[in-house]
């Protein structure tokens, strides 16, 4: 369990790094990329449990509840590695734009 822990917590470093790096390119849309890309891939992980649960209480008599505020409790976490890196987006650019200005 420990090794898997490592081995996400090395992935999601690298990926920050991808980020920032992405985030100092002369183009500004680059460093959108990977914060778009996890939004989206939260809200399709939180559309396809909807989907999941509502096919498995169709299915059966006795029925799975999940509230509105578990979902969107859900898509908020899903959504936290997209607001990281946006945090970095936005320090970069505030970085670059200060050193064009000196």
């Amino acid at each position: 369990m420990l090794h898997i822990i490592v081995l996400l917590a090395v992935i999601f470093v690298g990926m920050c790094a991808l980020q920032a790096y992405l985030s100092r390119r002369e183009k500004r849309w680059l460093g959108l990329v990977l914060p778009v890309a996890f939004s989206i891939v939260g809200a399709v992980v939180v559309l396809g449990i909807m989907v999941y649960i509502s096919q498995i209480n169709t299915g059966r008599s006795s029925q799975i509840s999940i509230s509105a505020v578990q979902y969107i409790f859900a898509f908020v976490v899903l959504q936290v590695p997209a607001g990281v890196f946006l945090l970095i987006y936005k320090t970069c650019y505030i970085v670059n734009k200060k050193g064009e200005l000196k």
